[in-house]
């Protein structure tokens, strides 16, 4: 891989087989950055803004040429021309091999665009900390809650709402996860995934912040698909950027 020319290693690239290996395989990482850090990454929008109100523009990291790139890295971004407003969100990696950096550079990129192009001043993000992206691995706020036993500062009803959203199993003498956990966990999961996602080093939280946002609060219940509660209790993170006009 690291002596091989371009076309082999473009081949690689789309190979799904050997971007699962690189997950596998330590080794195959550290040959993948090595590769990649022998070429120019380039950052640029991806064919035709989608829909209208809000039109979806995409950002990519990709090597080689914009005809026929080897995309390394999105970020999509929901542009309101009308409103002025841009909300980046959605990022992704071919392989956790790719370089957290590389996604911070796609969404500071994806940024100056739509601030320049779509002359939105008010640029905002989105982050999931669910951590079940394949560049966040197990990472997500409720994994982080398990390891350190956060519920252990709080009190009841909030201490064993928390645990019992961090290790998806119903409170005691419950059924289910329902509702009513979720609202007395509501406090203190808030103010959990607010540190979580000032903090956490791996994840789009970190990507946002490495692209220069500022964190501005947590989305309760944001996300309710199965695994987004599974990952983060459903809660997601705000984060807005500073015009550079």
């Amino acid at each position: 891989m690291e002596q091989g020319d371009d076309a082999a290693w473009r081949k690689l690239l789309s190979d799904a087989d050997f971007l699962a290996a690189v997950e596998e395989s330590d080794e195959l990482a550290e040959a993948f950055v090595k590769r990649m850090d022998r070429q120019t990454v380039e950052i640029s929008r991806l064919g035709a803004p989608e829909g209208e109100a809000p039109e979806i523009w995409t950002y990519a990291a990709h090597l080689f040429s914009h005809e026929a790139p080897a995309v390394l890295a999105t970020a999509r971004v929901a542009v309101w021309k009308d409103d002025g407003n841009a909300m980046i969100f959605q990022t992704a990696a071919a392989s956790t091999a790719v370089p957290q950096e590389v996604l911070s550079r796609v969404v500071a990129t994806a940024k100056t665009e739509v601030e320049n192009l779509a002359s939105c001043d008010k640029v905002a993000g989105v982050a999931r900390l669910d951590g079940s992206r394949a560049h966040c691995g197990k990472h997500g706020l409720c994994a982080w809650v398990r390891d350190t036993k956060a519920w252990e500062r709080f009190e009841e009803p909030e201490r064993s709402a928390v645990e019992a959203i961090a290790t998806n199993t119903p409170r005691p003498g419950h059924s289910v996860l329902g509702k009513g956990t979720f609202e007395a966990a509501k406090e203190a999961w808030t103010t959990l995934a607010l540190g979580f996602a000032d903090r956490a080093e791996v994840g789009e939280a970190a990507i946002f912040r490495g692209a220069g946002a500022k964190l501005a609060g947590i989305n309760w219940l944001h996300d309710t698909s199965p695994e987004a509660l599974e990952g983060s209790g459903g809660a997601t993170a705000a984060f807005h950027f500073e015009s550079d006009k």
